[in-house]
């Protein structure tokens, strides 16, 4: 059952006017409750002492709609007017009962993020029973993994936005308040589609458009811009809540989405998608997701930026926790992953770039590094197309390299014939992405060099004339070294700096 009712937009007018007059922002509600971030919400039962006793309006809306409390009708109706009350219950977020007649509990969870009011599902009863999930729950935004999926996400000018099993709709209301022009939100189930709808009549946009249906199927011959994805992944044995279960491998709907790519998304465009995957014998995830794209593969840049990576082993105990299915659910497990040579499980950002110039196609993939989000992703994809056309060769001759400030050279000595000896260098950085180099000693001696005084020519010739390098060294062979060392961060030139450090996020840790 749906809780939610929709009546005429001056209740929602009212409603949003009364949120605002009372602060019902995210900073105001993390200051009142000491926390860091809106996330540490999932985890404040009904009741909790760390709620403040200050008697105010918007202790009463922490307590009805975040912590999810029954709160005595009095202490309610002295310090929330009458005509927002009306619009509460004629909206069908608040309720009365049955368990304390002289009570009122909220229906759902209604909380600020991200300059929006957003409705989901709660995660707690008011009478502090035992919660059950049920199968087409609406999935709160305030998780942090939705934190980690809205931090990929580009603020850049958009004409259209297309978010895909989009629930509580946050990402294309996100983006239509704030750079979008038009944006679109998507989901199969009756359940969040209602509830994405509300929220968009809840915050008074009117450049979004909420749709049910399956993947791409409701935008009929539309195309997007920018198409943005946190679909369900975990691998199941047995069907699950909709918004986790993503098939025995978990890449069911991940490779829908990617799949629709060739029809739905506009030459320049992104797709940005959040999700587990898996390394398979042979099969590294990205070159995977390029398969995926079939026959029309070569129009397309593919970036994975792991964050995390999981023994298959693992994840097969901690289903098997999860479900109580015991020592035969492992088993079926390891079965499963032998069958599909899985190697390892790896959850990470997806970013794919429909071409719109002539060049070749690129396959990267990094490892994030202490701050992560989109400024990194923007750095990496513009100097990856850029370094990918022609016309980029005599540029990047021109160019003047610094060695990055944080870059680190690792020396490994080893003992022989009585002396310690210098066997194995590597270059080290950990960001914008961590990145390890294994390098000959006289690319230490070069990075070394790059002080940003000197050209890329001019060092090539220096290399020759001090027997660093070979003197029929080919220059290409010199200058695509160059490209991997500025795409791996270890080198700076002017035009793609990379962002401030701590341009990312803390949450995608």
């Amino acid at each position: 059952m749906i809780p939610l009712r929709f009546k005429d937009s001056q209740l929602f007018t009212t409603l949003r006017e009364f949120f605002k007059d009372t602060d019902y922002t995210e900073k105001a509600v993390c200051e009142r409750l000491g926390w860091n971030t809106m996330h540490q919400a999932l985890t404040c039962m009904p009741g909790s002492q760390s709620v403040s006793r200050t008697v105010d309006r918007l202790q009463v809306l922490i307590r009805l709609f975040l912590t999810g409390e029954n709160v005595e009708e009095a202490e309610i109706r002295a310090l929330i007017p009458g005509k927002v009350l009306e619009s509460m219950n004629a909206l069908g977020l608040t309720s009365y009962g049955p368990s304390e007649a002289d009570h009122c509990h909220a229906t759902v969870a209604l909380y600020p993020l991200r300059g929006l009011y957003i409705v989901s599902d709660r995660w707690t009863s008011p009478d502090r029973s035992a919660f059950t999930a049920f199968d087409d729950i609406v999935y709160p935004a305030l998780a942090s993994t939705t934190g980690r999926f809205l931090e990929v996400l580009p603020p850049d000018p958009c004409d259209s936005l297309l978010e895909l099993c989009s629930g509580t709709g946050i990402a294309a209301l996100a983006a239509a308040a704030e750079y979008a022009r038009h944006a679109w939100a998507i989901d199969i189930t009756e359940r969040s589609t209602e509830f994405a709808e509300f929220n968009r009549l809840l915050n008074g946009l009117n450049n979004v458009t909420v749709a049910k249906g399956s993947l791409y199927e409701p935008v009929g011959e539309r195309t997007f811009e920018r198409i943005v994805a946190h679909p369900p992944y975990v691998p199941t044995l047995e069907p699950a809540e909709i918004y986790y279960g993503g098939g025995e491998d978990g890449e069911r709907v991940t490779r829908g989405i990617v799949q629709g790519l060739p029809r739905y998304l506009r030459p320049g465009g992104r797709l940005y998608c959040l999700a587990l995957g898996t390394e398979r014998e042979a099969e590294p995830f990205e070159l995977r997701v390029r398969q995926w794209l079939g026959d029309r593969q070569s129009d397309f840049d593919v970036l994975f930026v792991v964050t995390k990576v999981h023994d298959p082993s693992e994840v097969a105990f901690q289903s098997a926790v999860k479900s109580r299915g015991g020592t035969a659910e492992v088993e079926q497990w390891k079965a499963l992953f032998e069958r599909l040579k899985v190697k390892n499980l790896v959850y990470g950002a997806i970013v794919v770039q429909r071409k719109n110039t002539e060049r070749p196609s690129f396959t990267v993939r990094r490892e994030k590094g202490p701050h992560f989000g989109y400024p990194e992703i923007e750095w990496l994809m513009r100097w990856e197309s850029a370094s990918a056309s022609p016309k980029t060769s005599k540029l990047l001759l021109e160019s003047q390299p610094s060695a990055a400030p944080d870059l680190e050279l690792q020396v490994l000595h080893r003992f022989a014939d009585r002396t310690l000896t210098p066997s194995e260098f590597r270059l080290r950085i950990d960001f914008p992405f961590s990145m390890e180099c294994r390098c000959q000693p006289w690319m230490a001696a070069f990075v070394a060099r790059c002080d940003g005084k000197k050209t890329i020519l001019e060092h090539f010739e220096a290399c020759k004339q001090d027997n660093l390098i070979q003197p029929d060294t080919p220059i290409e062979e010199f200058t695509n070294l160059l490209r991997l060392l500025i795409s791996g961060g270890f080198l700076q030139v002017d035009g793609f700096l990379p962002p401030k450090t701590g341009g990312g996020s803390e949450s995608a840790k």
